[in-house]
């Protein structure tokens, strides 16, 4: 109950590509209004092997070639002062809506807090399109930022090898 594979010389027809593939962060600090839903401007793209990232217009990623894809996202967000956050969340849209959401609640305790969006889905190659949204409520109805520092805000996908 074993197999043997002897190679003698170069392996073709083995595995794939992990594309198209991106990777791209937020290249300023965005403010968001309280209590609003608001797309993240992901304006540093790190990688894309194929161009299917948009980083100044819509922030939004369309691949180009049909298949499953891994699509993640993080955020923190910082409500500028001790213990005055209150709720938020990270959004996935496709094709400009609602499609996977990552919720927090935390009744005004604390400053800053991670969210974190990550799953699998098939696009169609050609129309589909995913971006990212988020939702911070605060205790004082006060402004919110995401952060630019340290790549701790990302958005990426690849495209699974099938």
């Amino acid at each position: 109950v074993g197999a043997t594979i002897t190679n003698s010389g170069t392996q073709v027809g083995f595995g794939g590509a992990n594309t198209p593939a991106f990777l791209a962060s937020v290249g300023s600090d965005q403010i968001l209004t309280d209590n609003a839903v608001t797309k993240i401007q992901y304006s540093s793209e790190l990688f894309d092997t194929d161009s299917c990232y948009d980083p100044t217009t819509n922030y939004r990623f369309t691949p180009n070639v049909a298949g499953s894809y891994y699509i993640f996202a993080s955020i923190l967000n910082d409500s500028d002062s001790s213990n005055n956050y209150n709720s938020g969340s990270i959004r996935l849209y496709k094709n400009g809506s609602l499609f996977q959401l990552s919720y927090m609640q935390t009744e005004g305790d604390g400053r800053q807090y991670s969210q974190n969006l990550n799953i699998i889905d098939i696009a169609n190659g050609s129309s589909d399109y995913y971006e990212i949204y988020s939702h911070c409520d605060t205790v004082s109805g006060s402004t919110s930022t995401i952060s630019n520092a340290n790549n701790r805000n990302v958005f990426g996908a690849y495209k699974i090898i099938e």
